[in-house]
């Protein structure tokens, strides 16, 4: 197309260099400019031609099909003079505005010819990008199925490690075997865990900083900072809790730091199935309320007739990649009062707080088991529930935690419900601000423990810890005054 396009360009200006003229002043000097050198030598040439030739038609198209000729074979020679003259040609033809010169000069054979020429170039894209379109979707189902295998040679890998070091460690504390003895050794098949086996937690054994622990088709590396482990005064139930890292499979939905709840009945109890049943119960309640900020989700729920086990994600801090803190991280002080830029964190966290514990009264939910231990703080500030403490279960007298039991959970004279959620987390609040828990009959008022707190947020926390239920804020009233009283802070 360019050596057809320039030689119908270069046609009728070379007829008029061979007459002389301005436009021959004009060739010469757009020649000049762009120093062309096989150029010049192929007008020349078709000059030459137009001198012994009729310069109307048939000469005319002899001499314009002659010199595309010429530069057509110049070009697909595709050397260095092949790339200077295409660059040659394309500049001249900008100069002088030769494209739509050529276009509008050129006859009806030459319009056809570029017709046909867009045609077969169009048709050629088409049809390459047809197959690239092909190619890349089979690329794409490729890569899915090979992305899913990988995946499950993965965990088969890993489950398959896991077993063959525990393999290895029982062969290693049995006393004797065939092959101690001298006797034949039988053959020694690899033995890779199918993920569709699915059982209880364990029932032997102790949970202890760095055990591995299979629930289900799953592997849980325990940590031991949070780990607690004790059985029922009556030694019915055992009760395990601990923070812990998903190994097997250690990728896909669920994965990273991990809260695991453990309950096993060694005997059939009234208190044993009601522990069973709870674990059960937690499991539905957060499944319902799957859209309420501020809660665990769920990871794995495994439970036969007398184990249970909920697994639920443990946030993990985005900047370091450990486990995020819980609240209790703030005290420790020695009974020093918070600081306000922590202070400052603290309302705008528990503000947040209020409106999750606001989301589960509406649905009929109360936590009554709220502590610095089970609320975690995640990067930006926000707090989190661990859990759902208590309100899977019934009301019993005497429950919720010592340091911040309500009044109406100390007597049992009163049936708990949201009020109750409210005096705990005014406690949790009254300990981080003061540095002491409330004292269990009435507490000290906030100023007499900490003068730099804002006097809204002293009478908000006061009026929390009143011994009469109905004389509390409600919750979205004690969050709106926690988050009013950031200004007073900032």
């Amino acid at each position: 197309m360019l050596a057809l396009l320039s030689a119908s360009a270069l046609v009728p200006v070379t007829i008029a260099v061979t007459g002389g003229g301005a436009v021959a002043t004009a060739l010469a000097g757009a020649a000049g400019n762009i120093g062309s050198g096989y150029l010049t030598g192929v007008i020349e040439r078709t000059a030459a031609r137009l001198r012994y030739s009729n310069v109307e038609s048939p000469g005319r198209e002899m001499a314009r099909d002659a010199l595309a000729a010429d530069l057509l074979a110049a070009l697909e020679k595709g050397d260095s003079t092949a790339q200077e003259l295409g660059a040659e040609l394309t500049t001249f033809l900008k100069k002088i505005d030769g494209f739509k010169a050529a276009v509008n000069a050129a006859e009806d054979d030459l319009r056809a010819h570029l017709r046909e020429c867009f045609k077969e170039l169009f048709e050629q894209q088409r049809a390459a990008l047809t197959a690239l379109g092909a190619i890349g979707a089979e690329q794409r189902r490729q890569g899915k199925q090979l992305r899913g295998q990988t995946k499950l040679n993965e965990e088969n890998a890993d489950r398959l490690r896991w077993l063959t070091s525990r393999l290895t460690e029982r062969s290693s504390t049995e006393p004797s075997s065939p092959a101690a003895s001298g006797g034949p050794q039988p053959a020694v098949t690899p033995i890779i865990a199918a993920p569709a086996v699915v059982t209880a937690a364990p029932s032997a054994g102790a949970w202890y900083g760095g055990a591995e622990v299979a629930i289900g088709d799953r592997v849980y590396l325990i940590h031991d900072d949070l780990l607690e482990e004790h059985f029922s005064p009556d030694r019915s139930l055992l009760r395990r809790q601990a923070r812990g890292l998903r190994l097997v499979p250690s990728s896909g939905p669920g994965a990273g730091y991990v809260w695991v709840r453990h309950v096993e009945a060694h005997r059939g109890t009234p208190l044993a199935r009601i522990a069973l049943n709870a674990l059960a119960h937690e499991r539905d309640l957060l499944a319902s309320l799957r859209s309420v900020r501020g809660l665990p989700r769920v990871s794995q729920f495994a439970a036969d007739n007398r184990t249970a086990t909920l697994v639920a994600g443990w946030p993990a801090s985005r900047s370091t990649g450990v486990p995020c803190e819980r609240l209790d991280a703030l005290l420790g002080r020695d009974g020093a009062p918070i600081d306000p830029w922590h202070l400052f964190r603290l309302c705008t966290g528990l503000a947040g707080l209020c409106e999750t514990l606001a989301k589960l009264h509406d649905h009929g939910v109360t936590h009554r088991y709220l502590t610095p231990g089970g609320i975690i703080t995640l990067d930006d500030g926000r707090l989190v529930l661990r859990d759902l403490g208590l309100a899977a279960r019934d009301h019993e007298p005497g429950e919720g935690p010592a340091d911040y039991q309500a009044p109406e959970q100390r007597r049992g004279d009163r049936h708990p419900g949201p009020q109750t959620d409210i005096y705990q987390l005014a406690a949790v609040a009254y300990h981080l601000v003061t540095g002491r828990p409330p004292n269990a009959g009435i507490s000290l008022p906030v100023r007499a423990q900490a003068r730099d707190v804002p006097e809204r947020v002293r009478r908000a926390l006061d009026a929390a810890l009143a011994l009469d239920p109905t004389e509390r804020p409600d919750i979205s009233s004690l969050g709106a005054t926690l988050r009013a009283a950031r200004d007073d802070l900032s």
